[in-house]
């Protein structure tokens, strides 16, 4: 497959690069790989830390549902990724509030 590199390159400034980078090269998946490697990450470190299962998925789904948040604003996640981290911020808050 040929990439485009020239308009990838063609920028002034780092949030276009992003946005190109993005569209261009990563087939708009770039917010929602980002999302989902932040989500790994937390998870497993709140977890590590407090042993805690349930308090861990919930600070992690509401720090992806804020990212998810700015990154729709800056147009590296669609529409989807953000309802979808909405969803699972409620699920998680669900979750947790069942003993």
């Amino acid at each position: 497959m040929a990439y485009n590199l020239t308009q990838v390159a063609n920028v002034t400034n780092f949030l276009e690069f992003t946005q190109n980078v993005n569209h261009y090269l990563m087939n708009d998946l770039l917010g929602v790989l980002l999302l989902f490697a932040i989500g790994v990450i937390c998870v497993s470190s709140f977890h590590w830390s407090t042993r805690d299962l349930k308090g861990s998925i919930l600070a992690t789904s509401f720090i992806l549902f804020t990212l998810s948040l700015l990154m729709r604003a800056i147009n590296l996640v669609p529409n989807l990724a953000v309802f979808i981290t909405l969803i699972g911020c409620a699920a998680a808050v669900a979750f947790s509030w069942k003993q």
